[in-house]
């Protein structure tokens, strides 16, 4: 029996982290701050199939089964639209309640937006519940894994485009001022021209 009133928590300063990393910036922002990374994945950058993912998956569910670790979280960039997007932390071990329901609350409310139905809900178990969930609980950690990857890729993507029409608005208004001082410029040595001309001409007639 442990008596809980002899119970420390640890301090947030001495929790050990390490880090699985996807992307080369990733891996090179974490290892500035001087955290562990036991892995990168550099190929999962750009459209990454439910395939590419299961090697980052697997080490997940290997490395939690065995007890090595008491939690793991996936950070990503959750795309809501092309100019507004959010830090998320999801917890993905231990199956987080709160965390699946309300994955399935956003699913539910874009399966509204789409105009989807929602289907009657009938479910038989074969061949029994725990086989059951012994194959569904990796492909739940793939299919999360695979869903932040895929939010953080849109991200990048749209943070891409609007800095790139950002680019071209920005070009586009120096061209403009550029042609605008060119043609005043063009217009003051007209009539610079003029004047001398007409002064030139002025001279004569005297």
């Amino acid at each position: 029996m442990h008596n809980f009133g002899d119970f420390k928590p640890v301090p947030d300063s001495e929790i050990e982290i390490d880090f699985i990393t996807v992307g080369k910036k990733g891996a090179a922002a974490v290892r500035k701050l001087g955290k562990n990374v036991v892995a990168t994945f550099d190929d999962l950058t750009y459209l990454p199939g439910i395939v590419d993912v299961r090697a980052l998956s697997r080490i997940v569910i290997d490395d939690y089964s065995a007890k090595k670790y008491d939690k793991v979280v996936i950070a990503f960039t959750d795309y809501v639209s092309a100019v507004v997007q959010h830090p998320k932390l999801r917890q993905i071990l231990p199956v987080s309640k709160v965390d699946i329901e309300k994955q399935l609350a956003d699913i539910d409310v874009l399966a509204k937006e789409y105009g989807l139905n929602e289907p009657p809900m009938e479910y038989k178990v074969e061949p029994d519940a725990k086989t059951v969930l012994t194959e569904i609980l990796p492909r739940l950690v793939e299919m999360q894994v695979y869903h932040a990857i895929l939010e953080s890729n849109a991200s990048r993507e749209s943070a891409r485009m609007v800095a790139m029409q950002s680019a071209t608005d920005a070009a586009t208004d120096m061209v403009d001022n550029l042609t605008l001082i060119y043609n005043q410029i063009r217009q003051a040595g007209i009539t610079q021209e003029i004047a001398e001309i007409s002064a030139g001409r002025a001279a004569l007639e005297q």
